[in-house]
């Protein structure tokens, strides 16, 4: 039969300061247990002597109740000689379970895990909760399927002698009638519960029959002022929320202030954010980065995400996976603190310097060998210092050969912490309290590893791993606070029964509150429903929804509640049970803005610099970066400053295979080496007609042997090499039959022709991909292009965006011949052909002649009347960009949004942080009627 709804506040209630002698306070959460254990003892520091209060969970006092009788041999004979599972242990007999359960020709159609935590919450629910368990005719596969397996787990755990924290529970409470009234209180209060279970209520009626008292704590009962606030988003909910925990600190020191969010793992790093800038803008200095905040948030993170515990997990998976590391994952290791000796600036450096060189040596994939023999090349190559990274890197190469086997994870355990030592783990010694914590608490999970022998049996050490980062990720961990911070950012259910001198309950939308329905699909709805299981339907959760706000607005004497109106483009709404306050303005933000309060926290000063403008070039000074420099420049003077005169330059990112600047340079040497053998058209119209081909093959074998002699390139695999070799055959091949096509007959004078000069004190040192020169001795100077567009439009105007062969054309002076045209040659399979400009019809199949039409949209023939004014104006513009560059123009400007896409500085640009500037003096004149 289902029980009916109780209410909770049936129960007689009574404070805990008139609570009868030897009474028990069972709490609905462990955070309202210390909170009222803290509280009391308290408030009688001043008397001469006070009882503490003992104020327990439910589970707790039902655990010591269960010791208590096994150590009397008391137990019920169910209980006797059980090994109680904690939440991790059931799951994996839910999913052994499961498996069994399962046709291993369909097991890799499920996803195992989610299925065994589905099971054992829906085991938890039908006990609790008083839900029937039914897969007969009204039951759905789902339900019988359940059934089927609810049965299995209790065979399992009576022969292995197991119990569920559920099962043990219901037994207990059947059990109290037979226990001896010295092992229970007189009194048995509950305290902080909105909602009791099916469970609950079976132990009150318990304790009832038995002549032990039930009753409640008095909730907190503040009636004050609600106020109800509408953020423009997120953002500004946190800055208002931080604003207005500052004014109340600074009205009251000592004030207890709370925030309750429904959604509090989005709100929890935003929000954390704009506290500490309002609160603690010291942080940001590095000396005061592990001071106490001033707040507690109740959300922990996965112990696998803290740094210290993802280090050795990382360093274990790389020795489980040492055949096929990924390079992100090298890279990892290499940045961080936990590894090695990072305390050591020269071990430090030649870290820092092998993960640059390993995203462009080293494939996405590689085996853990050809990291090691990569990393002793590279530091013997550069005579870096590295004796603890070359010793950690051989000792992780060891483990992945030495570990072979299988053992049960208790003998894991014991061997665990010696691998992790050995192959660098925390090998500075230095800990902090949080990272001492961090590392105490993986070393529980250990533990916990090692008493997992009776569920999994024998394992290797990659199924240990395995087990292990499972084991960590749903593990919690939240270092302990120290000293009582006076705001306490809460979840809904860590709230209950909280008292605060003022509260904000936040994130308040339509959404959020109350929390969608999410029945247990292995449960039977309709039952789930009726015994008001949590998450059942929208009818449960909206009462669910109604008592918790019902007392939190009572828990303070001031309370703001909000919801933000935006997220992103999307327009949200507040919540229907907030809709009934009236709006009012947010409160009024007093603070200095964020970074002069950091500064005068500190006690430093603010200075003032204008970026627009870098250090001139000194008289004879060396300026590197060539060409590339005066493009960067001529698209925007602070590309230019950064990316060469600076030298910042982005860490490449390892891709799978080849990239595309790989790809690039193989064209470049495989056309380079037919070029050489083949030298002019007579040659290549020979080829054509018999041994094209075979040229083509060799030049392209000729250009892959050069790539995997190279150092530093991770060699190409044979299956690679094949699909490269088909690649650029198919590609050569094409683009060749398009030089075919040439009529004016040519001979390549020079491949990868290097080129040095001057130019207004900059150094310009380039390699010209070709140089033809025609029948009559003229030069056509002609750049490989392998992507799929080409601009030659900013040829006319004032800056040259692609100066390469403008420079080469109006200031090298080759003595070979006089320059009769440029040429782009787009060697792409979905483009091929030249693109260009000269000054006579047909030097190469689409490059226009200057005098023609075409060409004459561009060129117009008042400034450009003949191709010597092309050239002259090529040589003016290129060194106005020199001389900008010499005097120390470095500012942000730029005609097209499209030229900074492949700029790899763009971050230090601040495009955003300008744009913003600009649309708030846009909206200051607006508002002032001035102009826009």
């Amino acid at each position: 039969m289902l029980m009916t709804e109780l209410e909770p506040h049936r129960l007689p209630q009574i404070d805990t300061a008139t609570l009868p002698t030897d009474s028990v306070v069972v709490c609905a959460t462990l955070r309202l247990a210390q909170t009222l254990a803290k509280t009391h003892d308290a408030s009688a520091e001043n008397q001469s002597s006070w009882r503490s209060l003992n104020a327990t969970t439910l589970g707790q006092w039902l655990h010591a109740l269960y010791d208590a009788l096994v150590l009397r041999g008391q137990a019920p004979p169910s209980l006797v000689d059980r090994r109680v599972l904690n939440t991790f242990q059931e799951q994996l007999v839910w999913e052994k379970v499961i498996r069994q359960q399962i046709d291993t020709a369909l097991e890799p159609l499920f996803d195992l895990k989610s299925l065994a935590a589905s099971a054992a919450q829906a085991h938890k629910l039908s006990i609790e909760w008083n839900i029937p368990v039914d897969g007969g005719a009204l039951g759905g596969e789902e339900q019988r399927q359940f059934q089927q397996w609810q049965e299995a787990f209790r065979a399992h755990c009576q022969q292995q002698g197991l119990i569920d924290v559920a099962s043990l529970h219901a037994r207990l409470i059947d059990h109290l009638p037979a226990v001896a009234r010295t092992l229970l209180p007189t009194t048995l209060a509950f305290a902080g519960f909105d909602h009791y279970t099916a469970l609950e209520y079976k132990l009150q009626a318990q304790l009832q029959s038995m002549g032990i008292a039930t009753l409640a704590i008095a909730p907190p009962s503040a009636v004050g002022k609600i106020s109800r606030v509408e953020p423009a988003d997120l953002a500004q909910e946190c800055l208002a929320i931080a604003s207005w925990a500052q004014q109340h600190l600074a009205a009251k020191p000592h004030a207890r202030l709370g925030i309750v969010i429904p959604g509090l793992e989005t709100y929890q790093q935003p929000l954390q954010d704009a506290l500490e800038d309002m609160l603690a803008p010291a942080l940001i200095m590095g000396r005061h980065a592990h001071q106490p905040r001033p707040f507690n948030i109740s959300l922990g993170q996965p112990l696998s995400n803290t740094p210290i515990v993802h280090t050795a997990l990382t360093l274990l998976q790389l020795i489980t996976q040492a055949h096929d590391v990924e390079q992100t994952r090298f890279a990892t290791l290499l940045h961080s603190p936990y590894w090695s000796q990072p305390s050591n600036p020269s071990e430090a450096d030649a870290r820092a310097r092998l993960d640059a060189a390993c995203r462009s040596s080293i494939a996405f994939k590689a085996p853990l060998d050809r990291y090691d023999r990569f990393a002793n090349w590279y530091l013997n190559e550069h005579k870096l210092q590295a004796p603890e990274l070359r010793q950690h890197l051989h000792a992780l190469r060891q483990a992945a050969r030495s570990q072979r086997g299988s053992r049960p994870p208790s003998e894991w355990r014991r061997s665990l912490e010696a691998l992790l030592a050995q192959c660098g783990w925390l090998a500075d010694g230095k800990l902090n309290s949080i990272e001492f914590q961090t590392r105490q608490a993986f070393v529980e999970a250990l533990n916990e590893l090692a008493r997992l022998d009776q569920m999994t049996g024998k394992l290797t050490l990659k199924e240990t791993v395995g087990l292990l980062n499972q084991l960590c990720n749903e593990r919690l961990f939240q270092p302990k606070t120290r000293g009582n911070p006076n705001i306490q950012i809460l979840g809904i259910l860590e709230s209950t029964g909280l008292a605060f001198d003022a509260l904000w309950f936040a994130g308040l939308t339509e959404a959020a509150w109350p929390p969608a329905a999410h029945p247990n699909p292995l449960l039977s709805i309709t039952a789930q429903r009726q015994q008001q299981a949590p998450n059942a339907c929208a009818s449960v959760q909206l009462d669910f929804a109604q008592r918790i706000q019902h007392r939190l607005l009572r828990s303070a004497p001031e309370i703001m509640v909000s919801a933000p109106r935006m997220e992103g483009d999307t327009e949200l709404q507040p919540s229907a049970l907030i809709t009934s306050f009236t709006p009012t303005e947010l409160p009024s933000n007093a603070s200095l803005p964020w970074v002069q309060a950091a500064v005068t926290a500190v006690g430093l000063g603010l200075e003032s610099l204008e970026d627009a403008t870098a250090p001139a070039v000194d008289p004879g000074a060396h300026v590197r970066g060539g060409t590339w420099l005066l493009r960067a420049q001529a698209i925007c003077p602070a590309w230019g400053y950064f990316q060469f005169r600076l030298g910042a330059v982005p860490l490449q990112k390892p891709v799978e295979g080849l990239d595309a600047r790989q790809r690039g340079t193989l064209v470049h040497d495989a056309l380079e080496a037919f070029w050489n053998a083949t030298r002019d058209q007579a040659g290549l119209q020979s080829l054509v007609r018999s041994g094209l081909a075979n040229a083509v093959e060799q030049a392209v074998h000729q250009a892959l042997d050069a790539y995997n002699a190279n150092q530093q390139h991770e060699p190409l695999k044979p299956r690679q090499r094949v699909l490269e070799l088909n690649r650029l055959q198919r590609l050569l091949n094409d683009w060749l039959m398009v030089e075919a096509t040439r009529t004016e007959p040519f001979t390549v004078l020079y491949c990868e022709h290097e080129f040095k000069d001057n130019i207004s004190g900059i150094e310009v040192r380039m390699f010209l991909d070709r140089i033809d020169q025609l029948a009559d001795g003229r030069l056509l100077i002609i750049d490989y292009k392998t992507g799929a567009s080409i601009d030659t439009r900013n040829w006319a105007s004032e800056r040259l965006t692609e100066p390469q062969l403008p420079i080469y054309a109006a200031i090298a002076n080759p003595p070979e011949g006089d320059v009769a045209g440029v040429a782009f040659a787009q060697v792409h399979l979905s483009k091929l052909g030249f693109k260009g400009v000269g000054d006579a019809e047909g030097l190469l199949p689409g490059v226009d002649d200057l005098r023609s039409y075409q060409a004459r949209k561009l060129f117009n023939a008042e400034q450009f009347p003949d191709w010597q004014s092309v050239l002259t104006h090529w040589e003016t513009a290129i060194y106005k960009v020199a001389e900008e560059v010499c005097a120390g123009d470095a500012s942000v400007r730029y005609m097209n949004d499209k030229d900074l896409m492949y700029c790899d500085v763009k971050p230090l640009l601040r495009l955003a942080e300008r744009a913003y500037q600009l649309d708030a003096a846009m909206d200051i004149e607006r508002r002032s009627g001035g102009p826009l």
